[in-house]
């Protein structure tokens, strides 16, 4: 991490990792320091991670889930998904055993047609077998569909949470969250909830930093096909693999590639992201279903329940076909055949995007927030909302706002935060 390096010669220079040597032992709020001869410079954690809210390990935190329970769920996951799929695959061989038997017997009634006949009859097979084979693609992404929206993590790039590098506290990294509308915008900036609307601090170890793609990377996993990522995505080392491949999670797709090694680090710098742009063309649906956006060896394009993919552009080379797709931080050139592109149709809808509005009760912007033991903590930046109350005293109401959906009794996922009674609004919605 040559920027932590730099940074932090800098800032330990300027005393800025100095702890206070006051007998007040009441947590504060430490001004940022700004290096505007340096680029700004994010990274990313992962939500199981204790994110705290102060430098220590006493100090209060917010985590989504333990790495043990994670790692038993995602076992419990993969063993579903096993039995899933062995079940889709005994359906599908009954299927086409059953297939066989119904044709066999019509090949025998026909004999005794002619010609002619068995040609048209045969021709209408075809166009039934297309047609079926169309409803049972579009099944299949239905499924998917559903199955993606009962799951809690609505999307597997949900897990990173970035935020910018302020300055080094000790052992400790103190951290600002991104805005959902910074510019450049960042690829996870939805993760935290409305934590973003809080000009908070918060505090992890160099070691909690998860592996991002520190520049603006392409790579092909065969010829003619590629995969660029924009810098900011959260990247896993898979372990034993040589050259060393990723896990890549980037806007809904998990894939496997293989980067160079100066392309992976624990810091970057946003850059602006893909267009993306709604074409009049997309991939149909048994090339998303079917897995016939080839990629790379072993390894298609997979559908996207959280993104709708448009055709960007295509190239035929020879006999051999590509098309091209975008999302805001990766562009997908797959190899397929040109009749498995058609024009937008119902599947080509724009999701729509969360709902921004703030409804009460919220802390208005411009209020101070305070820890319940009345430390200050953060200004509002934008009218946040609140929680459920926990306690109203000395002028001051206390709510507990969750970050992340329901609470758990083994985590944190959720803020106790103290405001004037002055600074709540408890009857009237308002918009950021």
């Amino acid at each position: 991490m040559r920027f932590l390096t730099t940074v932090v010669a800098v800032l330990i220079g300027c005393g800025g990792g100095q702890a206070s040597t006051t007998g007040d032992s009441s947590p504060r709020i430490e001004p940022v320091v700004e290096e505007p001869e340096l680029p700004p410079r994010y990274v990313l954690v992962h939500r199981n991670t204790p994110i705290r809210l102060q430098p220590s390990d006493d100090a209060p935190f917010l985590q989504y889930r333990t790495p043990e329970r994670q790692a038993e769920l995602e076992a419990r996951w993969s063993d579903a998904e096993a039995k899933r799929l062995e079940a889709a695959q005994e359906a599908e061989k009954e299927r086409l055993e059953a297939e066989k038997t119904r044709k066999d017997r019509l090949r025998k009634r026909r004999r005794k047609y002619s010609r002619k006949k068995r040609a048209e009859l045969a021709v209408r097979d075809k166009e039934r077998a297309e047609a079926n084979r169309i409803k049972r693609a579009e099944r299949t992404l239905r499924d998917i569909e559903r199955r993606a929206a009962k799951s809690r993590l609505r999307g597997p790039d949900k897990l990173w949470i970035p935020f910018r590098l302020v300055r080094r506290k000790g052992e400790w990294l103190q951290l600002s969250p991104v805005r959902r509308d910074a510019d450049p915008p960042h690829c996870y900036a939805r993760n935290f909830g409305e934590v973003d609307r809080l000009d908070a601090m918060f505090y992890v170890r160099e070691s909690d930093l998860a592996p991002v793609t520190t520049k603006s990377v392409t790579v092909a996993p065969q010829h003619g096909t590629h995969v660029t990522l924009r810098p900011g995505v959260a990247v896993r080392p898979t372990a034993g693999t040589e050259p060393l491949t990723y896990e890549v999670f980037v806007d809904g797709f998990v894939l496997r590639l293989a980067l160079p090694a100066d392309a992976v680090a624990f810091d970057y710098e946003p850059q602006l992201p893909f267009e993306a742009p709604m074409t009049d063309t997309v991939f149909s649906p048994i090339a998303l279903a079917d897995g016939k956006l080839d990629l790379g060896p072993g390894q298609p394009l997979p559908f996207n329940p959280y993104r709708d993919l448009y055709v960007t552009g295509t190239l035929k080379v020879g006999s051999r076909f590509y098309a091209t797709t975008q999302t805001p931080c990766g562009e997908y050139s797959v190899r397929v055949r040109d009749d498995m592109l058609e024009p937008v149709g119902k599947r080509g809808v724009m999701r729509l995007s969360e709902e921004e509005s703030v409804k009460p009760p919220f802390a208005r912007a411009g209020a101070m927030a305070h820890l319940p033991d009345g430390a200050p903590f953060a200004p509002v930046r934008a009218n946040f909302p609140l929680g459920d109350p926990t306690r109203t005293a000395d002028n001051r109401a206390c709510f507990r706002s969750a970050v992340w959906g329901k609470t758990d009794a083994a985590v944190s996922r959720s803020l106790e935060l103290c405001f004037r009674t002055e600074d709540v609004n408890l009857e009237t919605s308002s918009k950021p």
